[in-house]
């Protein structure tokens, strides 16, 4: 086996183009490595070896109901804490453990998926239908231009762009190290009672995400906390963030509102299946959301059997193409909210590919299977290793607040 056997897995075309197009386009400052590598590296790193019916991280299960199958993503500890309160309608006095996976798909086999997946999206867990193939995305990919009386910058930018990164995990994260590779100065924001979940994960992965980007912590619990967030994006030419339009609002943060205060200014929002109502409240990761884009559905196709595809596919996916639309925005001046989910972007891309050969793509989800328990194999020259410094929590929150053109504590 060789590298190039990653272009052939599946939507690894659908990656590489939209690399490829990032790189035409973005004066980048050190070399990169190809979309297939970015889809499958962390499955490599981690050494993960997926299980008949789990994700490849094991978070996501596919459950077998009375009409349909089910994928139930439980990646936190607050998530096994809820199934009482999710099977509470037709289970009483439940007790479960966290990972009863046994458990959950018996008592789901008599269920009906329809209301199983409504009291999921109540309660803030993440689930999809993954039997369907759902038709191709009818709307155009949602950019809202906030600045249409403006005149475009034709010619583009070439001061160095400020990105403040308010996302975690994986999507976000990819999309602003990709951002960084390309020149922009690129700050991490986190809260201070609540850190990037991905820092407790692989060390190594964690790095190849957020290697050179500055680090700021912030309290959003308190007046000064918020005040200095808003300094913060004041400043900032991109925003990356994955939250659900609610949760900022809470903080005093509208998108909408913060493009339009000044020229040029992108917006990059990026949920699991959608910012508008009534999927703007619901909960997403990679895996579920490649479920609901037609992803298990095409491995049953393929193989007989509904399997995930990749190693939660869609958050890398979702990452290259938010860079790529990010900096297309901003090199071009325009003043735009780009709303991708992790969902749309799949579903886009498999449709895609399937429009242009069907027959590759069946192919493609055999070869997952067999390569997916070895997957260290295609990368003969080893893992990516980080090459700039990753900050700690918080290491420049003083310095970014103390640089000239403030005062004080307020920018200006």
């Amino acid at each position: 086996m060789t590298q190039s056997v990653l272009d052939l897995l599946p939507l690894a075309n659908s990656a590489n183009e939209a690399l490829n197009r990032f790189t035409r386009i973005a004066p980048l400052t050190k070399g990169l490595v190809s979309g297939s590598q970015l889809l499958y590296e962390r499955a490599a790193i981690l050494g993960l070896k997926p299980k008949h019916g789990f994700s490849p991280g094991g978070s996501c299960h596919l459950v077998q109901c009375r009409d349909g199958v089910l994928a139930i993503n439980l990646p936190r500890s607050s998530d096994w804490e809820l199934i009482p309160a999710w099977l509470g309608p037709w289970i009483d006095h439940l007790n479960v453990a966290a990972n009863q996976w046994p458990l959950l798909a018996t008592i789901c086999r008599d269920l009906e998926v329809g209301p199983l997946l409504r009291q999921a999206h109540f309660l803030g867990l993440a689930a999809a239908r993954a039997d369907l193939l759902p038709p191709p995305p009818m709307e155009p990919l949602a950019k809202i231009e906030l600045g249409a009386d403006w005149q475009p910058q034709q010619t583009g930018r070439f001061t160095q762009p400020l990105v403040v990164d308010l996302s975690s995990l994986w999507a976000g994260p990819l999309c602003g190290s990709l951002l960084q590779a390309a020149g922009c100065r690129v700050i991490k924001v986190e809260g201070s009672n609540r850190y990037d979940g991905a820092r407790e994960g692989n060390p190594l992965f964690y790095q190849l995400m957020n290697q050179g980007k500055e680090s700021v912590v912030l309290d959003f619990g308190s007046e000064f906390g918020i005040h200095r967030l808003h300094q913060l994006m004041d400043r900032a030419d991109i925003v990356i963030e994955a939250s659900r339009p609610r949760a900022l609002h809470h903080l005093g943060i509208h998108a909408e509102r913060w493009v339009q205060a000044k020229r040029g200014r992108v917006w990059l929002s990026i949920t699991g299946y959608g910012r508008t109502e009534p999927q703007g409240s619901r909960i997403g990761f990679g895996d579920d959301a490649g479920a609901a884009a037609g992803l298990c559905r095409i491995m049953y196709e393929a193989t007989g059997r509904y399997q995930f595809v990749g190693d939660a596919i869609a958050d890398p996916l979702t990452g290259i193409h938010g860079a790529l639309y990010a900096w297309q925005s901003y090199r071009t001046g325009a003043s735009e909210l780009i709303a991708l989910s992790l969902q749309e972007i799949t579903a886009r891309c498999l449709h895609n590919e399937m429009s242009l050969n069907r027959h590759e793509v069946l192919e493609s989800c055999r070869r997952w299977i067999r390569h997916s328990r070895d997957l260290g194999a295609l990368f003969p020259a080893g893992a990516r290793q980080a090459r700039l410094p990753t900050a700690m929590p918080g290491q420049h929150t003083e310095s970014v607040f103390q640089e000239p053109g403030t005062v004080g504590n307020s920018l200006v």
